[in-house]
């Protein structure tokens, strides 16, 4: 029996997960992973320990070996897209911790690049903003890599400043995503090619289009490093990553290889693929440390300057975007939540939509910076009018309900105007939203999608596959293929319609609709006055 396996590297832990052919789960572990997480100068420092992370892939693959010795002959990789790390491209030993995602150590460098530039360039700073965003399809934010890059390269004094971009490649310094490190380890020392370590010529450094956007660095328009990034940035081209598809090509391993990743993607991205292509008429919304929204696209879109143009999935045959809004503070928000009050999370209370907070209470929610559609990494988490433990904890719940309504009234605005437009144009070009899918693991609590399809006009779904990510990485592998000229695509086939749908429950909105709508609108009004205070020039 034909098996595919799937190595997630989330920010708690690393799941590795085995299905068959009909997509069926049959083995799925996972191992823990600690964070370290500092404040220093208002800067908030996230990483984890590259050592631990191996340790825990190596410990999952000998526990998947002892089950079968067929389900790790080939595998897909996925990581979090905005992770980094700096690392040695002789060897693939790191050279500095993974910097998490959600690590803003470096907005300030971030800032005075921007500023930099509107003076340099006679822009104001809200243009340079707009261009980096045009370039990037990411709206400018200490998430992505680029600031992170050129913050770590400064700290270890391996800036482009001080150091030629030969010296940086003479002494094999490469900072690259997290994922390109991952693919390194594939290649020499998680255990696949131990044993013949000592042959290899090279490591390839190498990452998907995808990750690569992730960086801020990477153009969507040319498909290339943006030279004037890079040089704001001061990050030698020279020492980042090869950009390739996502099915990676046989030529990046030895024939000696007895285990190969052949394929590398994005876990919110391969999350859309777990009930086959994604429809460009569904909404996806998965949650888990963070929110996404993504409504996949195949037209030409005017996408708002507050939502991101991202690259989904790219082959040799064709590439998937998607428009993007993302919302920092889910699961970790409800980490926040527990620090503040005191309570663990075991005895973390439930979300209880129908008593619990009165109309005027609520929480501003910039746990780990405020990203869509406002945009704003120093903006303050406050509880209003919130008093007792359940209180904070039901306004947290509602904060992160109404941050996906917000985001996706903005993509929703944007489709129905795209369809306007071109109605009388063709009619099939762009379709209107009819469905909303919800996975991760907020989707597991029945009142929190209760609640989300309360909030939001399409009937809204609940994906009864939790682990959305393993199962959409499994989906492309297995419907991958290699056609005569050597190219690698994905098979266009969608699950039927009934297999689709045995995968989803729809939810049921609640009866009584206003005392949440009105709270919404209370918290909308409360995140306005908000910002007014922050002054965009």
């Amino acid at each position: 029996m034909q098996k595919f396996s799937v190595i997630d590297i989330g920010g708690q832990s690393v799941r590795l997960a085995v299905f068959d052919k009909r997509m069926s789960l049959l083995w799925l572990e996972k191992i823990p992973i600690s964070t370290t997480i500092s404040t220093k100068q208002s800067a908030t420092f996230i990483e984890h320990d590259p050592d631990e992370l191996i340790t825990a892939c190596r410990d999952l693959l000998s526990l998947c070996g002892r089950w079968s010795s067929t389900a790790l002959s080939s595998f897909a990789l996925a990581t979090q897209r905005s992770s980094i790390i700096c690392w040695d491209r002789s060897n693939g030993s790191a050279l500095s911790n993974i910097i998490s995602w959600q690590d803003t150590r470096a907005t300030h460098l971030l800032n005075e690049v921007i500023l930099q530039a509107s003076v340099s360039e006679s822009l104001s700073v809200r243009k340079i903003r707009q261009n980096i965003k045009k370039a990037t399809g990411l709206y400018p934010s200490p998430h992505y890599g680029a600031s992170k890059m050129s913050s770590t390269l400064l700290q270890m004094n391996l800036s482009f400043n001080n150091i030629s971009a030969q010296n940086l490649l003479a002494r094999k310094v490469t900072i690259t995503p997290l994922i390109s490190w991952m693919m390194a380890q594939v290649q020499v020392s998680i255990g696949f090619s131990v044993s013949h370590f000592g042959s290899r010529q090279k490591i390839h450094v190498i990452v998907d289009e995808g990750h690569a956007q992730r960086t801020m660095l990477w153009n969507i328009h040319d498909h290339q490093w943006d030279s004037k990034l890079l040089k704001d940035f001061k990050i030698p081209v020279e020492i980042l990553p090869q950009v390739t598809c996502n099915l990676i090509k046989p030529c990046y391993f030895n024939a000696a290889d007895k285990i190969r990743c052949e394929l590398m993607i994005g876990d919110q991205a391969a999350a859309l693929f777990a009930n086959g292509l994604p429809h460009t008429d569904v909404c996806y919304i998965n949650t888990g440390t963070g929110a996404f929204v993504l409504l996949p696209y195949d037209s030409s879109f005017t996408i708002p300057e507050e939502l991101l143009d991202t690259i989904i999935y790219k082959d040799d045959s064709i590439t998937l975007n998607a428009i993007e809004a993302t919302i920092n503070g889910a699961g970790s928000a409800l980490l926040y939540c527990d620090q503040v009050t005191g309570v663990s999370q075991a005895q973390r209370p439930l979300y209880n939509m129908l008593e619990g907070l009165s109309n005027n209470a609520c929480f501003l929610n910039g746990v780990g910076g405020l990203a869509s559609p406002w945009w704003e990494p120093d903006f303050q988490s406050k509880f209003i009018n919130c008093c007792s433990i359940f209180e904070k904890y039901q306004a947290v719940y509602e904060s992160i309900l109404f941050l996906i309504k917000k985001n996706f009234d903005c993509i929703n605005k944007a489709v129905e105007s795209t369809v306007l437009g071109t109605k009388a144009v063709d009619s099939d070009a762009v379709k209107a939203i009819n469905k909303v899918v919800v996975s991760g693991g907020l989707s597991l609590d029945v009142r929190f999608c209760k609640a989300l399809a309360t909030l939001l006009k399409p009937p809204v779904y609940r994906n009864n596959i939790h682990e959305a990510t393993v199962k959409g990485a499994a989906y492309i592998l297995a419907h991958r293929e290699c056609d005569k000229a050597g190219r690698l695509r994905l098979i266009a086939d969608h699950y039927s319609d009934d297999e689709a749908i045995s995968n989803l429950t729809l939810v049921n909105p609640l009866h009584d609709s206003e005392p949440l709508i009105r709270r919404y609108h209370f918290w909308d009004a409360a995140m306005g006055q908000a910002m007014a205070r922050f002054e965009r020039v």
